[in-house]
């Protein structure tokens, strides 16, 4: 991907996204943290962490999309991370969780400041890939030629993301697999692993999870 059609799909993303001001993101790092210990997460847990009024929690994540609350009203999925099962595995320090699509498995680990192993299947082929990401970049992946399928937003997320977005975004061990799915599903197209990195880095960033205090 070139570098001005990379700032395009860079641009396209951000645009979409819900952006984190203020002490929001202080909020929204909370969430990805403590749903990264593998249960659920109440409201009273992230005022506990951030200190925040309970009352400030609960309406600044009510005005949120992409949060996923089960039949107690905790929260079990959150802009990438889940504990509800899909086809992306994740290892985060023993812990064992999801994400909604590949290209979550790439910014996480930012997010998270931790290292995340990856188990995912390519769509097309059935195979098994694995990879292993670190914030600063992919440490390891099982295959040399693996890339993503990708999306490129033309409204803002909202709480149909993993339907409208996520379910197009898949790692496939090589351009000749991925291509009887793409030319299934229009509009999608190929990036290459590090490409799918840079993105993320770019929207963590934009979104306010850059520097972010612990």
């Amino acid at each position: 991907m070139t570098n001005r059609s990379l700032d395009k799909l860079a641009e396209a993303l951000i645009a979409a996204a819900p952006v984190f001001k203020d002490g929001d993101g202080n909020l929204a790092l909370a969430v990805y943290r403590t749903l990264a210990e593998g249960k659920p997460v109440s409201d009273f847990d992230l005022a506990t962490a951030t200190e925040l009024p309970i009352e400030v929690v609960e309406s600044t994540l009510a005005s949120w999309p992409g949060v996923f609350r089960d039949e107690n009203n905790q929260i079990v999925g959150f802009w990438g991370l889940a504990l509800s099962e899909t086809p992306h595995v994740l290892d985060i320090r023993g812990v064992r969780l999801y994400a909604w699509c590949a290209w979550d498995t790439l910014f996480l680990p930012s997010v998270l400041g931790t290292d995340i192993v990856v188990q995912s299947t390519d769509p097309s082929s059935g195979e098994g890939v694995t990879l292993k990401v670190s914030p600063e970049n992919v440490t390891e992946c099982s295959h040399k030629e693996m890339v993503v399928s990708f999306l490129a937003p033309d409204t803002r997320f909202d709480d149909n993301v993993v339907m409208n977005f996520c379910h197009f975004v898949h790692f496939f061990t090589g351009p000749e697999s991925a291509g009887p799915w793409l030319a299934a599903h229009d509009a999608t197209f190929l990036i290459e692993l590090d490409d799918a990195f840079e993105l993320g880095q770019r929207w963590n960033a934009a979104r306010g999870l850059t520097g972010v205090a612990e």
